[in-house]
């Protein structure tokens, strides 16, 4: 949904609380409450800009935070330094 430029409303739990930032790239609710899911999709239904300013800050986001290239060079950073440490082991 970021990477289309669309806010998400999403469960508070793990995984999805470093996918969404409350607030600004969408909106994240309790686990097990409608009544606050329904709610954030009413309030995003009712204003286009509010959907228009989520939508744009998440994709700017996932372009920066998410992109090939950064998730490409984030891993080979996590095994290089695996592998550093494991040297000094031996």
């Amino acid at each position: 949904a970021a990477a289309c430029g669309l806010p998400a409303i999403a469960t508070r739990i793990y995984g999805l609380t470093d996918a969404v930032v409350d607030g600004a790239t969408g909106f994240l609710v309790p686990p097990r409450d409608p009544g606050a899911l329904a709610q954030r999709m009413r309030e995003l239904a009712g204003d286009p800009g509010l959907r228009q300013r989520l939508g744009t800050v998440a994709r700017e986001r996932a372009l920066r935070d998410f992109s090939q290239a950064v998730l490409t060079q984030t891993t080979l950073a996590y095994y290089e330094a695996r592998l550093a440490e494991r040297a000094c082991a031996m």
